[in-house]
């Protein structure tokens, strides 16, 4: 681990993948499988969320309650990420 703070000169973002205002069950999933909201301050930030919670929330889907297009942006994410040979998504929560 790096002991260097980088200052960030460009943040791009895609689409949003969900709301987490919308879709809590799904919030309170990511959570509990990969501490979603530990490492941001004011409910702000950069979170890496693992493929395999992202897989498995889809597997839940009906249980938690995601709607269709959240569904189909989920697979979306994963499959950018699979593309670039990464194990999990980065999001930017604000």
């Amino acid at each position: 681990m790096s002991v260097r703070a980088y200052r960030v000169i460009k943040l791009i973002m895609d689409a949003p993948g969900f709301n987490l205002w919308h879709n809590e069950n799904l919030a309170q999933f990511l959570d509990e499988e990969g501490q979603f909201f530990g490492g941001r301050s004011d409910g702000t930030g950069l979170v890496d969320v693992p493929e395999e919670i992202l897989e498995s929330a889809l597997e839940e889907a009906a249980e938690l309650e995601l709607s269709p297009k959240t569904v189909q942006c989920l697979r979306k994410d994963i499959a950018a990420a699979r593309s670039k040979k990464d194990d999990s998504v980065t999001y930017y929560c604000f």
